[in-house]
């Protein structure tokens, strides 16, 4: 575990669980990169357009979303942002597989996606956010469109029904 310390902040660059079957990390570092190369992971979600997607074992499954930490998000990243949320709630809902979630320092982007993940599993918005600051520590979701975003959210993404025949 390596404590790095930014302009405002001290984060761990691990992965750390958030929730079952769901861990956040800061991509931009070794550690993380190694426990996405390691097979642990079923899914590995990076929304950081400023970082690369790291080669993942056969098997695991890579969604590249880039996300900028800002104060807006582009109305034309919704509708990825939905897909991804649903994948990965999807994936987690009854323990059938483990779910990485990065961005560059693993605070903002990541932290996004996670809260957004939790709201779809039916947590409340301020609990999301604690579980999201407990897992990643206190500089988490300094983006407070971000967190605002968790903390009122009533999403509750639907699965996708397969069409009729």
């Amino acid at each position: 575990m390596a404590l790095i310390a930014g302009p405002h902040h001290l984060f761990d660059t691990a992965p750390k669980r958030v929730a079952p079957g769901l861990y956040q990390g800061a991509m931009g570092w070794d550690e993380t990169v190694e426990a996405a190369q390691s097979g642990v992971f079923d899914v590995v979600v990076l929304c950081a357009h400023d970082v690369s997607m790291p080669t993942l074992p056969p098997g695991v499954l890579g969604v590249y979303l880039p996300l900028m930490d800002a104060p807006e998000m582009p109305a034309a990243a919704w509708p990825s942002i939905w897909r991804t949320v649903r994948l990965v709630r999807d994936a987690v809902v009854g323990g059938r597989q483990r779910v990485l979630i990065a961005c560059a320092m693993g605070l903002n982007r990541s932290s996004l996606i996670m809260g957004l993940v939790l709201r779809s599993m039916r947590v409340g918005g301020n609990e999301a956010v604690q579980m999201i600051k407990d897992a990643r520590g206190p500089s988490a979701l300094s983006n407070l469109y971000f967190r605002r975003l968790i903390e009122r959210s009533s999403v509750r993404p639907r699965p996708r029904r397969a069409n009729p025949a």
